[in-house]
C-alpha cells in the first residue's frame, strides 16, 4: 500500500455529506459518503483504499472504501456520527494495512485489506460495515495504546 493522488472530489454536497469522485479525471457514477478525501492509498490488485470524511460542528464521520481501478466499491466501513468529533491522521502503512486515528479520544485503529473476501461480522464500536453481507475485503481493529509500528 502506498499513498497516491489518483482520486479527486468532483462535487461535494455539504447538506447530504456525499460526494462524487473522479479517477484520473474521469467521473465515477457512484455517490460516496464523505465530502473530503483525507487519504488514499494504492493497494495490490489495482485496488485503492479511500478515506473520506464529513462533519458538522457536532458530528464527524469517516468512511473507508476499498475500490477497484475504475472506482467500483468492493467494500466499505464507516465510523462516527452523532456527537462524534474527529480528524483523520494516518500513522503508518504497509503492504496490506493502514494504522490511523480519527476520533478525539486518540484511539488508534488498523484497517487491513485482504486479497479475497473473508468472513467478518462485527467491528469495534463505533465502526460498522456499510454492507451487511458477512464476506468482506476490509477488517478493522483498535490498536492497543503504546503499540508503535515502524
Amino acid at each position: 500500500m502506498r499513498p497516491t493522488e489518483t482520486f479527486t472530489v468532483v462535487n461535494a454536497d455539504e447538506q447530504s455529506g456525499k460526494c462524487t469522485l473522479a479517477v484520473h479525471g474521469k467521473p465515477i457514477r457512484s455517490a460516496f459518503a464523505g465530502a473530503l478525501i483525507d487519504g488514499q492509498y494504492e493497494c495490490a490488485q489495482s485496488r485503492h483504499l479511500l478515506c473520506l470524511s464529513f462533519g458538522t460542528v457536532w458530528d464527524d464521520a469517516l468512511n473507508i472504501y476499498l475500490v477497484d481501478a475504475d472506482g467500483a466499491v468492493l467494500d466499505a466501513i464507516t465510523g462516527g456520527g452523532l456527537l462524534s468529533s474527529g480528524a483523520f491522521k494516518a500513522r503508518h502503512h504497509e503492504d496490506n494495512a493502514l494504522d490511523f486515528s480519527f476520533f478525539s479520544d486518540a484511539t488508534m485503529s488498523r484497517v487491513t485489506v485482504s486479497p479475497t473476501p473473508t468472513l467478518h461480522f462485527l467491528l469495534p464500536a463505533p465502526w460498522r460495515y456499510r454492507n451487511l453481507l458477512p464476506m468482506h475485503h476490509l477488517s478493522l481493529i483498535d490498536v492497543a495504546p503504546g503499540v508503535v509500528r515502524v
